[in-house]
């Protein structure tokens, strides 16, 4: 029997593509060697902390942070340029044309013209800072800083074919419930929890009423790892004694998708 020759659908495609791409963020092995990669780390940083995750609700701690690994003088991008695009050139010839071009560019910018080369993008000037319109003599002490835009021709040269390397020890979130205990001002979870900085927990009472609660992980003393086999949810509001109460875990997998794990548990006084 032949196999099935039915193109998958477009959710499905998707579903993949979304499925490969996290995949590679989670566990990637590249293709290339790093020297032809972007290599990123996740770094925490103004506006990016566990302060503001938890203003937001949306669990973001941390920002990309891409390292160069290597600064491109003119020597070296003369002669990539050479050995890349027009090898008929001689060094000299691509060094004068590329001063030329730095010179030409700052020179329009300082006569107040823009400067647009189609495929690359264009080049501005503006002067930083607010002023009074009475303040007009104070304008001319400022700085006047350049300002370039990229073409999308351009753009899309830098991410076509990209491969992207993580430098930083990066898995997805994994949660693995053993027990459950709760009392009315705190809840127990126990199991294993992987980035546990990235769950968020509510507890939902008999009568549908839900609360919020601070995740506090519990871990070694010393430990600086994102592992705790235990968590400590402190609801909001106390919890009814006696009754029921539903404990909710949400977090993200590994593939981006959102995942939620519901466990009953007899509120004890």
């Amino acid at each position: 029997m032949s196999k099935s020759t039915k193109k998958p659908s477009a959710r499905t495609t998707q579903y993949r593509r979304k499925a490969a791409r996290f995949a590679h963020l989670h566990n990637f092995n590249p293709r290339f060697g790093k020297h032809e990669a972007i290599l990123f780390r996740l770094g925490q940083g103004r506006g990016f902390t566990e302060k503001t995750a938890k203003a937001s609700g949306d669990g973001r701690t941390a920002q990309v942070i891409i390292s160069a690994q290597e600064s491109i003088t003119l020597p070296k991008l003369v002669t990539r340029i050479r050995q890349r695009h027009i090898s008929g050139l001689q060094d000299g010839d691509v060094e004068s044309v590329i001063n030329a071009l730095a010179k030409t560019v700052a020179e329009e910018l300082r006569i107040g013209n823009s400067v647009c080369i189609k495929g690359f993008g264009s080049f501005h000037s503006s002067i930083e800072g607010r002023f009074a319109p009475t303040e007009r003599a104070l304008v001319p002490f400022c700085d006047v800083k350049p300002h370039f835009r990229p073409a999308d021709e351009f753009t899309a040269r830098i991410n076509q074919d990209a491969c992207l390397v993580c430098e930083d020890d990066l898995e997805p979130t994994t949660v693995e419930i053993e027990s459950v205990r709760v009392w009315p001002d705190r809840i127990g979870v126990y199991g294993n929890f992987h980035g546990d900085q990235r769950i968020t927990a509510e507890a939902e009472s008999e009568d549908g009423r839900v609360t919020a609660c601070e995740v506090q992980p519990q871990k070694k003393a010393g430990s600086k790892r994102k592992v705790s086999k235990a968590l400590l949810l402190v609801p909001a509001e106390a919890l009814p004694a006696g009754k029921s109460v539903t404990v909710i875990l949400k977090w993200t997998d590994g593939i981006g998708d959102p995942q939620e794990a519901r466990t009953a548990a007899l509120c004890v006084p």
